[in-house]
């Protein structure tokens, strides 16, 4: 017999039961598929010659779906046609190229240098194109990139030949510029028959700001005699101060600025001596023959433009003014010149009539006596599908100005310093030198390093 006390305790019990959630077990998960992602093998011949024989063919059958494929999205593609410089991106340069697929066209491609670096190729060749019988020749570069997606361009520049005038002698027992604040530039023709084996990074490295910098020793024995006797010589370095330094020996430096891919590739590898030289060799191989200089290698560091044999005391030194207000009489005289007419109708195409900012100019004057000349330059504009325009010139202005070199087809020239060295004007920029002669400015040497990278 259950007593009442029992009955309460079996109603409670059955309560709890009741209020107990049954526990289901949770599904079971679909299983998840991993992800692979293709290993990028470092690039090589095959995959240049690949993407080489496909840039040429689509072009000549008018493929222009197979063309465009072989564009990657961060592209930035550079030509050049008289002083007009456009810097596209994948859009534009695809839209520009598109009246060429519509025409009868015949692009040539000569044997092509090309330079590895990882994933990474830059690749030169001779072009030479004809479209309904008009022919254009010049250096093509592509930059290569390769990824899970493919090789792709990411980097074209087509480099027209120029006139850059005959080239005078020059003479390193005078003067020589200067180079990263510890070398003299003596030469910017560089004799393969000068070369070691021996090649290192300059500085910590692998760049010295955007530059990729290495050197590559040299056999003094096999230097011609006027430039080997410059060792133990010592010049005095045209700063803010001046400076004199000892030439201690020579060396051939390689200097280009690389696709920023290159750059973390660099950054990737061991900081062991192995690793570091092998970087060396793949700067020395980007650079070129365009990017290296014959250098002398000074005793100590010193920041200058340019260097005079200590000997040489009796020469003018140009006085540079700087904070001089833009002169109307002289960039009226800019303003008439055919490389300004060019950059007028290309503002006009982009639709830029209010293009010209007189903020962005840098303007210089260089004075010596009743002597003066004048420098005149800007860049202006973002590129990459958008308007872009550089432009410089050199003008005498100890009368009435005169232009004496702007960009029509030649290089953008920004002095630094000018003077006068045995009855010859020297200007001097930060990667080119040139001389004056009666028929204007003269191209004398340039140090310019290669430029690689997409900005786009």
């Amino acid at each position: 017999m259950m007593t009442k006390k029992t009955v309460l305790g079996l109603a409670l019990m059955l309560a709890l039961g009741a209020c107990k959630k049954t526990e289901v077990p949770p599904p079971k998960a679909d299983p998840v598929e991993s992800v692979v992602v293709p290993e990028v093998t470092p690039m090589d011949e095959a995959d240049v010659r690949g993407v080489l024989t496909t840039w040429q063919s689509s072009q000549n059958d008018h493929d222009l779906p197979a063309y465009s494929a072989l564009y990657s999205s961060k592209f930035e593609g550079v030509t050049r046609s008289g002083a007009k410089v456009s810097r596209l991106d994948r859009d534009g340069w695809i839209l520009s190229r598109r009246r060429g697929f519509e025409e009868k066209t015949d692009i040539r491609v000569e044997e092509p240098s090309i330079a590895f670096s990882g994933t990474s190729a830059v690749v030169r060749f001779s072009q030479g194109s004809r479209v309904e019988g008009a022919t254009e020749i010049g250096e093509k570069v592509l930059v290569l990139e390769k990824t899970s997606e493919g090789t792709k361009i990411v980097r074209e520049v087509l480099e027209p030949q120029i006139e850059s005038g005959p080239k005078q002698a020059f003479d390193a027992n005078r003067w020589a510029p200067v180079l990263l604040d510890e070398f003299l530039v003596l030469s910017d023709t560089v004799d393969d028959v000068w070369l070691a084996d021996t090649k290192r990074i300059v500085g910590e490295g692998p760049m010295i700001g955007t530059l990729a910098v290495a050197e590559t020793w040299v056999d003094v024995a096999k230097l011609p005699l006027p430039l080997r006797s410059l060792k133990g010589r010592t010049f005095s370095i045209k700063g803010q101060k001046e400076c004199r330094a000892t030439v201690q020996g020579f060396r051939v430096i390689s200097r280009a600025t690389p696709h920023f891919s290159v750059v973390e590739d660099w950054r990737s590898r061991p900081a062991t001596k192995e690793a570091q030289t092998e970087i060396a060799g793949e700067i020395v191989e980007m650079a070129s023959t365009s990017g290296r200089v014959l250098v002398a290698k000074l005793d100590k560091r010193c920041p200058g433009v340019w260097a005079q044999a200590v000997h040489d005391g009796s020469d003018q030194i140009f006085t540079v003014e700087t904070d001089q207000a833009i002169d109307e009489d002289i960039l009226n005289s800019a303003r008439k010149t055919e490389a300004w007419s060019q950059i007028e109708e290309q503002a006009s195409e982009f639709g830029q009539g209010d293009w010209f900012d007189p903020s962005k100019v840098n303007f210089t004057v260089f004075s010596s006596g009743k002597q003066r000349f004048a420098s005149l330059s800007f860049k202006i504009g973002a590129g990459c599908g958008e308007f872009y325009a550089e432009y410089s010139a050199i003008l005498d202005v100890s009368d009435k100005p005169i232009v004496l070199h702007d960009t029509l087809n030649r290089p953008f020239f920004e002095p630094k310093a000018v003077m006068k060295i045995s009855g010859e004007v020297i200007f001097v920029g930060e990667d080119r030198a040139a001389v004056l002669d009666e028929t204007g400015v003269k191209s004398l040497m340039s140090w310019a390093a290669p430029y690689f990278d997409c900005p786009c």
